[in-house]
C-alpha cells in the first residue's frame, strides 16, 4: 500500500513539473523552450504511471498536457498516432474526466491521418450532454450541464472542415459568438459631430472600426474606453497616439461632452478655468486636424458646437440598462 507521504510527495512533484511546463517565460523561449517543457511533461507522465498507479486526474492531466504539447511540433504519422494513443488513454480510463477537449484534439490528430472520424465525432456531440461533475455546476438539484461556449464553437469548426453531420449541433445557442448581442448589452457607442448615428451598442474593436472607416485619412477618433475620464485616447490614420493624461483630465469632460450631446450651452462656459480648458480643447483639435483654431467651433445663438466641417468621432462606453425586475416575476 502507499503511504500517504509518498503520494504527496508524487502528486507535489508532478504538480511542480506541470506548473513548470506551462510557465509564460519558458514558451516564449523559442529555442530551449519546447524541449525543456517537453522533458518537463515527459517526467510528470513517467511519475503518474509509476507503481502504484496515481488516481485521477493525475495520469489524465499528464497524457494531455503532453499529448497537447507534442501536436504543436508533430510532422510524421508516426508521431501522431503516438499522440493519439495518449489522448485514447485519456479517454479508455474516465472520458469525462478533462471534458471533450481530449476528444477534439483527438479528431483533429485522426484528421490529420486521413482516417474516417465521423463516428467520433458524433460520440463526441453526444458527450454534450452527459453530466460532468468534474467540469460542470449543476443547476440547483438537476444534473444539467453547463457548457463551455468554445466547446461547440471547436465541435462545429470540425464539423465544417471534416463535412461531419451538424444536425446534433443544431439550436444549442451558448456557442461563443461574439456578435450575438450586438446592439443589445453593454457596449461601445460612436458618436460624432459629422454624421448622425443610432447609439446602438458593440465591442471596442467594432466600434473602432466603424469610427475609423468613417473618419478616413482627414478625420480624428477619440475613445473613452472606462468611465475614468483621463483613460482617453487619440487616434490619427487609425494609428493610436495616446494623449499625456495631466493634458486630458482638463478638458476631456468638455470635449466628451461636446461629441456626445453635439454641443455645449454657453452659460455652461462662463467660469474662467472652463474658458480655459476650452481653449486648451481648441487648440488640441487644430492641431491634430491641422486646422486654423477659428475653424474649430460653430456659434449657435446660445450654443458652441464643433464645427460641422470636421470629422471628429467619439467611441464611448455605454452601460446595459438594468431591467427592472417585479415581485412576480422574481417568485
Amino acid at each position: 500500500m502507499m503511504t500517504i507521504p509518498t503520494l504527496t510527495s508524487r502528486i507535489d512533484h508532478i504538480r511542480q513539473l506541470l506548473t513548470s511546463a506551462i510557465d509564460i517565460k519558458l514558451q516564449r523561449d523559442h529555442k530551449h523552450g519546447h524541449t525543456q517543457a517537453l522533458t518537463d511533461l515527459q517526467d510528470a507522465y513517467d511519475l503518474a504511471r509509476e507503481e502504484p498507479l496515481l488516481p485521477t486526474p493525475w495520469p489524465e492531466i499528464t497524457s494531455y498536457r503532453l499529448a497537447h504539447l507534442r501536436m504543436r511540433k508533430a510532422s510524421t504519422n508516426e508521431e501522431l498516432q503516438d499522440i493519439e494513443k495518449l489522448f485514447a488513454e485519456i479517454s479508455a480510463k474516465n472520458r469525462l474526466t478533462l471534458g471533450i477537449l481530449p476528444n477534439i484534439y483527438q479528431l483533429a490528430i485522426r484528421m490529420r491521418l486521413g482516417e474516417d472520424c465521423a463516428e467520433l465525432f458524433a460520440e463526441t456531440v453526444c458527450l454534450l450532454d452527459q453530466p460532468n461533475p468534474f467540469l460542470n455546476t449543476p443547476k440547483k438539484l438537476e444534473h444539467t450541464p453547463v457548457l463551455n461556449n468554445q466547446i461547440v464553437n471547436y465541435l462545429e469548426l470540425l464539423a465544417y472542415v471534416g463535412g461531419f453531420d451538424y444536425c446534433n449541433l443544431e439550436g444549442r445557442y451558448s456557442y461563443d459568438d461574439p456578435f450575438k448581442d450586438l446592439g443589445l448589452g453593454g457596449g461601445f457607442i460612436v458618436k460624432s459631430n459629422f454624421v448622425e448615428l443610432p447609439d446602438i451598442q458593440m465591442p471596442l474593436s467594432l466600434a473602432l472600426a466603424q469610427a475609423f472607416e468613417l473618419a478616413g485619412d482627414d478625420g480624428l477618433v477619440l475613445s473613452w474606453v472606462t468611465s475614468n475620464l483621463t483613460d482617453f485616447h487619440c487616434y490619427q490614420h487609425s494609428k493610436q497616439t495616446p494623449e499625456p493624461k495631466a493634458l486630458n483630465r482638463a478638458w476631456s469632460l468638455l470635449l466628451r461632452a461636446m461629441i456626445a450631446e453635439g454641443k455645449l450651452y454657453k452659460r455652461e462656459l462662463q467660469p474662467d478655468d472652463t474658458r480655459k480648458h476650452l481653449e486648451r480643447m481648441n487648440t488640441f483639435l487644430a492641431k491634430k486636424l491641422n486646422v486654423d483654431k477659428k475653424t474649430i467651433f460653430d456659434d449657435a445663438g446660445i450654443e458652441k458646437k464643433l464645427s460641422s466641417e470636421l470629422k471628429v468621432f467619439g467611441v464611448f462606453f455605454k452601460e446595459r440598462k438594468k431591467s427592472v425586475t417585479t415581485s412576480s416575476q422574481q417568485n
